[in-house]
């Protein structure tokens, strides 16, 4: 229950920051905040095109599409057909369904609310592949620090002061 407090928190939130002009998709956050018992089966989560029932929202003015509706690997984009399958859902089926908002600081509040929840059906390999990515940024910078270091000091040996200002300057920005 303390969850669906969160999410109800987390809608508000977005219906006060991002006052959205489409009726249906007020609609939709409005019957989710109103029937806050329906909230168990909503997740806030990324990637959702990989879950079996996913709703992706963009709130960025001049997005198109501003809305899909992923189910069973298929993709629409009618808010009036998946509005329609949470309702039976939650009725018959009682699948959860993940949902992801397109805001600049979706994942900084989602987070902050304790509302956002890793999507498990994510491929492995992309969970690795940003792993690998992360890895690879780290090594890449490790190794250009190491190589600002060395002209560094061939700078200061060689009595080279503007060099050396250009190499500190340039591994001071690295640090940030």
């Amino acid at each position: 229950m303390e969850s669906d407090t969160r999410k109800a928190d987390f809608i508000k939130w977005l219906l006060s920051t991002y006052p959205y002009l489409n009726y249906e998709i007020n609609a939709f956050f409005k019957y989710l905040l109103y029937n806050q018992s329906v909230l168990k089966f909503i997740e806030f989560s990324d990637h959702v095109e990989y879950a079996p029932r996913g709703i992706w929202i963009s709130l960025q003015p001049d997005t198109e599409p501003f809305f899909k509706y992923y189910k069973d690997q298929y993709t629409y984009q009618s808010i009036e057909q998946a509005f329609h399958d949470f309702r039976l859902n939650v009725m018959r089926h009682k699948l959860t369904f993940f949902l992801e908002i397109e805001v600049s600081d979706y994942f900084l509040k989602a987070s902050h609310l304790n509302v956002f929840q890793e999507n498990p059906y994510v491929p492995l390999y992309m969970t690795d592949l940003k792993k690998l990515d992360q890895e690879t940024l780290s090594i890449s910078k490790e190794a250009f620090r190491r190589y600002l270091m060395n002209e560094i000091d061939h700078a200061l040996d060689q009595g080279k002061f503007s060099h050396l200002d250009q190499m500190a300057h340039t591994l001071e920005k690295l640090m940030e």
